[in-house]
């Protein structure tokens, strides 16, 4: 009897994590993938998906999840039901995705052994708004913010129940598709000003002044001067763009402010 409970434990085990880069996690309300590095995790990285995208998508080889994946961190890619997302001004109503997240997140818990304490959360375009709704709605369960090209839609919030975060957001100027100033989408429907963004957090944290700096790429305004939490406005001169190598920038400044390269 012994060696049939051992199986059904192994049996068990093994159905608790039959689920992955090909194969979707399932959970009350929808699905994600999962791409694990060689070794035990460092850290996660928290990925949602543009508009009419998929997880298969985002975790699959020779895309976004390779840098990662070679630094040794694992990268978790949420479904959007129908390729999308909802949030306060879609524009249309949909699930509970910060109900959806709180189950992606107990999903990842009892399923995977990762360091809960170091994801990060990013996203390109209206994955980018779901970021910044997730450091918004769901700010304290995690450990910082990289959103890419999508911030708030209107009307965006006065302020936010959680705790000022670590937000470090990359734009376009040249970016048509969520331009810096926002556009209408339908008759009822906007996004937000991406400065209006910015500002929301930078007051509700009490930042000061920021400090500019520019590199071949990117000039950016950070906003560490802050009663609590870090901000960071990055701009290119590109358009509606993301790449590799920009989830990994996120992921090196917020291991430095949270001196996890100590």
């Amino acid at each position: 009897m012994r060696w049939i409970l051992a199986l059904v434990l192994v049996l068990g085990a093994q159905q608790a994590q039959a689920c992955g880069r090909a194969t979707d996690c399932q959970t009350p309300s929808g699905s994600y993938r999962i791409a694990l590095p060689d070794g035990a995790p460092e850290g996660v990285v928290l990925f949602f998906h543009g508009y009419r995208g998929t997880a298969a998508a985002a975790v699959r080889p020779g895309g976004l999840a390779e840098g990662p994946l070679a630094e040794g961190l694992a990268f978790v890619a949420p479904q959007g039901l129908g390729g999308s997302w909802a949030f306060g001004g879609a524009p249309r109503d949909g699930r509970d995705e910060m109900a959806f997240l709180d189950e992606v997140l107990a999903d990842l818990d009892a399923r995977f052994d990762l360091p809960m304490d170091r994801i990060m959360v990013t996203g390109f375009s209206i994955g980018g708004t779901m970021a910044w709704e997730a450091a918004c709605y769901r700010g304290a369960a995690f450990a910082g913010f990289a959103p890419i090209a999508g911030a708030y839609w209107r009307p965006q919030p006065d302020s936010c129940p959680s705790p000022p975060p670590v937000l470090l957001h990359i734009h376009g100027t040249a970016d048509r598709t969520v331009p810096m100033q926002g556009r209408p989408i339908g008759p009822n429907a906007h996004q937000g000003d991406v400065r209006e963004s910015i500002a929301q957090w930078t007051e509700q944290a009490g930042c000061g002044a920021p400090v500019r700096r520019t590199d071949a790429v990117f000039s950016c305004e950070r906003w560490s001067d802050c009663e609590e939490g870090v901000i960071q406005l990055c701009l290119h001169d590109g358009g509606h763009s993301i790449r590799a190598e920009w989830l990994l920038r996120g992921w090196n400044e917020l291991a430095e402010i949270k001196g996890w390269t100590e």
